[in-house]
């Protein structure tokens, strides 16, 4: 079966600590899925290829910030279990929600 041409439009958030990550390496009705992140309320949260990922940082200095936080762009390679996260998820075909966005706090 082949994916749909395009993600769905809603996206759903999910917040929580990182209790596992497990290699995957699989499809799912011809979307790859490399990684699932186990949240520690039992949700599975599938990384691929489209996942983009953010780190919250307060350490900055700009003398007129307006703004209290800052997301850096950052790589897979920075979740870790024990981080909590927020997400965002979003469909891609029948079977599959994926990451779409996920931000460590």
């Amino acid at each position: 079966m082949k994916g749909w041409s395009s993600p769905a439009k809603e996206q759903q958030y999910y917040t929580g600590t990182v209790v596992e990550i497990k290699e995957q390496d699989s499809k799912i009705d011809g979307d790859k899925v490399l990684y699932s992140i186990i949240l520690d309320n039992g949700e599975y949260l599938n990384v691929t290829k489209n996942s983009r990922f953010y780190v919250t940082s307060s350490d900055f200095y700009q003398a007129d910030a307006k703004f209290s936080k800052m997301r850096i762009e950052a790589d897979f390679n920075n979740v870790n279990v024990g981080n909590k996260v927020e997400s965002w998820t979003r469909q891609v075909n029948n079977h599959l929600f994926e990451i779409y966005e996920l931000t460590i706090k």
